[in-house]
């Protein structure tokens, strides 16, 4: 007979619970409500898996809801192998947060280009415009 787990819900899980799950998600062989009862103690699990996938990078936006754990981890870009290597709690966060980091870098790279193109649009109508755009930093403000 099955032992009783007592009911949790999403926020009462940590991190690393969560990481766990989603590990055993993707390794395969199980479904999301099975997994979530035998986690929660919930039969239903209103799309919290899917919520926890999301949270660590593994499906994107779009999500078919009768997807399969083997279309997670190809949205999430996982091989078989890869995500049974990453089923330990640690190297699972590991490489969550590398993934994150490389996120980061890319949008830092982004802004940086933007921040660049914005000053040199400024730039091109200070010269073309022949005004001031930027504002000085010695100058008192207004009196109204």
């Amino acid at each position: 007979m099955r032992e009783k787990v007592a009911k949790r819900s999403y926020g009462e899980f940590t991190l690393s619970e969560r990481s766990q799950i989603v590990g055993e998600y993707l390794a395969g062989g199980i479904d999301k409500r099975t997994l979530w009862e035998k986690h929660s103690g919930h039969a239903v699990e209103h799309g919290q898996i899917i919520r926890m996938l999301r949270e660590f990078g593994h499906v994107g936006s779009q999500i078919n809801m009768t997807s399969t754990a083997a279309e997670s981890r190809e949205a999430g870009g996982l091989s078989m192998e890869s995500s049974q290597e990453l089923s330990s709690g640690a190297s699972f966060e590991l490489e969550t947060l590398r993934k994150r980091v490389a996120e980061l870098e890319k949008r830092l790279q982004e802004a940086e280009y933007k921040a660049t193109a914005y000053s040199t649009m400024v730039d091109i109508a200070e010269k073309e415009l022949k005004v001031t755009i930027r504002k000085k930093f010695d100058t008192k403000p207004s009196q109204r």
